[in-house]
């Protein structure tokens, strides 16, 4: 569920309002909230050579990065997000949370490369910080982050519901704690446990997603509360280890 390059310009009243790679999303987006907006009928192509060129900008950024982000320098941050902003206006794949979902382009294993998470789900075990990785199968309808420290690793399973082409509501089920792939210990979650995901950039090997928590959630608009902007919300990005 791959598309070519173009990009096309919503105006509202004559201003330009937003870019996106995906015409039904500019007008129907939760995320990029067009109210009244008419989509004109010239466009200006973005050629595969430029977006490539973006999405190699960003991964040679994450290449620097230390601990998955959680020990990167202030300034690396901030300029793997300004690509980041850059390459996600550029995604091109139709509806990644759902329909590119169902075609298979999400299924298999991803590596973390980078995130402003500093959490867990960065790969952080008390003072140390572990590989992650997260292994997605749309055919059951869940999906596994694994944190790996030598021979420890915590897995978490959850499950998601679709909210519509970019989002997901997720819900965690259990932890298990393992050492040398013995399951030590599981840790259920209570029912009400959920998060969000918000998933603006797929292709064939990289991913950019943010999360918000139950309690900031879900995602609605690209500024202020609810956005990409919220302080509580987080940007991953990740690369295809394996498809399934």
């Amino acid at each position: 569920m791959f598309c070519t390059g173009k990009i096309y310009i919503a105006r509202l009243r004559g201003d330009v309002l937003q870019k996106t790679s995906n015409i039904p999303r500019a007008i129907l987006g939760r995320n990029r909230k067009v109210a009244n907006c008419r989509v004109l009928t010239s466009c200006y192509d973005v050629s595969e050579d430029s977006r490539m060129e973006m999405k190699q900008k960003m991964l040679s950024l994450c290449e620097e990065v230390t601990g998955n982000g959680v020990t990167a320098s202030e300034d690396l941050c901030s300029r793997i997000c300004s690509a980041v902003d850059e390459l996600d206006m550029l995604n091109p794949t139709v509806d990644p949370a759902s329909m590119g979902a169902q075609a298979g382009a999400l299924d298999g294993t991803w590596g973390l490369a980078f995130t402003t998470n500093k959490e867990t789900s960065a790969g952080k075990i008390g003072p140390f910080v572990g590989t992650v990785t997260q292994e997605v199968q749309v055919g059951i309808g869940k999906y596994v982050n694994r944190v790996s420290l030598g021979p420890v690793s915590l897995a978490l399973t959850a499950h998601w519901e679709v909210l519509d082409g970019e989002n997901w509501k997720v819900y965690f089920e259990f932890i298990d704690i393992n050492v040398f792939n013995l399951t030590l210990k599981r840790i259920e979650f209570p029912p009400d446990r959920f998060g969000y995901w918000w998933m603006p950039y797929l292709d064939e090997d990289l991913r950019i997603m943010f999360t918000l928590p139950g309690e900031s959630g879900p995602f609605d608009g690209r500024k202020g509360k609810g956005s990409k902007d919220d302080r509580a919300a987080s940007i991953f990005v990740l690369k295809r280890i394996a498809s399934r």
